[in-house]
C-alpha cells in the first residue's frame, strides 16, 4: 500500500488522528495523484480513460484518485457536470481501460468514539456508461478491510449526493476508513467534502472559545496580501466574502467550508484589485459580521 501518514490538514497524535478531519481538497496541487495524509492505493494498476479533446496533467495515467480542477484543464471548457461540490477541486477516479476499477482512498488512522460519523459527497459524471460503483470499508490494520456499505456496491447518481456512515461500532478502536471505487467500464467517480467526526481531547475546557469573533485583518493597510482571523465556538460552515465600497462582491475568500471549533486564519491576496476601501464579511452559522480593510498600492 502506497502513501504515508504525514501531518498536513489534520492533527495527528502518535500517528493517529484524534481531532475532526474535514477536507474539501482545495489545498492540494491540481491533478496530483497524492494528497497526504490520505492514502491512495491503485490496486488495478490499469491506465485510465481521459476526456476527449481535453488535456490535464496525469491524464490517462494509472491512478487511484486524482485532485481534479475543471478550471485548470487545457482547454478549460468542461461543462458544469464537472463542477466540485464546493470550491474548485475534488477527487476523481477515472475508469480503468482494463476494467473493473479497484481504487482506494484511505484515511489516516483515526480514533473512533461512540459518536463518530463518516460523511462525504459523491456523484457520477454521467450515466451514459452506467453509474459509478463504490464501497465504504473499515480496517483496524490498514490492510484487511470490512465493507460497511450496503449490498455488493453503492451506485452514485449523476447529482452530488450526501453519504453518511455510523462508525460507533468501532468505538475505542483506532481504524482506517476507505472509499473503494469498483466501477466497471464507466467514466469518472467524484468525491468531495469528506468529514470524519472524532472525539476531541480537551485538557482545559475553559480555554475553548465561547463566542464567534471576526478579527481585524493584519497588516492593514496592506498590499497585496493580508490575513484575516476568526474564532468559532463550535464547528461551523464558514463563508467569507469581500465587497467593494458600494456593496458589490469582488471575491469569495472562503466558500462554505466547514471548520472545527477554535482559532483560524485565512489569507487574502487581492491580485488585480484597485486601491481603496473594502469590506470583508463572515457568515458562520447564524453569526454575520463585516469589517473594513484598506488596500494601498
Amino acid at each position: 500500500m502506497d502513501g504515508s501518514l504525514q501531518t498536513r490538514k489534520v492533527t495527528i497524535v502518535n500517528s493517529t488522528a484524534t481531532y475532526d478531519i474535514v477536507d474539501d481538497f482545495e489545498s492540494y496541487e491540481d491533478f496530483s495523484l497524492s494528497c497526504s495524509p490520505w492514502i491512495m492505493n491503485d490496486v488495478d494498476q490499469s491506465t485510465t480513460y481521459g476526456i476527449e479533446d481535453i488535456d490535464f496533467t496525469n491524464s490517462g495515467s494509472p491512478m487511484s484518485f486524482i485532485v481534479f480542477n475543471r478550471n485548470q484543464t487545457n482547454p478549460a471548457t468542461l461543462n458544469e457536470a464537472w463542477n466540485a461540490h464546493s470550491g474548485e477541486k475534488y477527487l476523481a477516479c477515472f475508469a480503468a481501460t482494463t476494467p473493473p476499477n479497484n481504487d482506494w482512498l484511505i484515511s489516516p488512522r483515526v480514533l473512533i468514539s461512540d459518536m463518530t460519523k463518516f460523511d462525504f459527497w459523491a456523484k457520477s459524471i454521467t450515466d451514459q456508461y452506467g453509474l459509478e460503483r463504490f464501497k465504504v470499508a473499515v480496517s483496524t490494520t490498514g490492510t484487511d478491510f470490512t465493507v460497511i456499505s450496503e449490498g455488493d456496491y453503492v451506485e452514485a447518481p449523476i447529482e452530488w449526493t450526501y453519504y453518511n456512515y455510523d462508525l460507533s461500532q468501532y468505538s475505542g478502536q483506532e481504524v482506517y476508513i476507505a472509499i473503494n471505487c469498483v466501477s466497471h467500464d464507466a467514466f469518472a467517480f467524484m468525491v468531495d467534502d469528506i468529514e470524519i467526526d472524532l472525539p476531541t481531547r480537551v485538557e482545559n475546557v475553559e480555554q475553548l472559545p465561547s463566542e464567534y469573533v471576526l478579527e481585524q485583518n493584519h497588516p492593514n493597510p496592506f498590499n497585496p496580501v493580508t490575513k484575516i482571523g476568526f474564532v468559532l465556538p463550535q464547528k461551523s460552515k464558514v463563508t467569507i466574502e469581500l465587497h467593494n465600497i458600494v456593496g458589490e462582491k469582488v471575491a469569495e475568500i472562503v466558500s462554505s467550508k466547514i471548520y472545527n471549533i477554535g482559532n483560524w486564519e485565512v489569507e487574502l491576496n487581492t491580485g488585480s484589485l484597485a486601491s481603496g476601501v473594502y469590506f470583508y464579511t463572515i457568515k458562520a452559522g447564524a453569526f454575520t459580521k463585516s469589517m473594513k480593510l484598506i488596500l494601498l498600492k
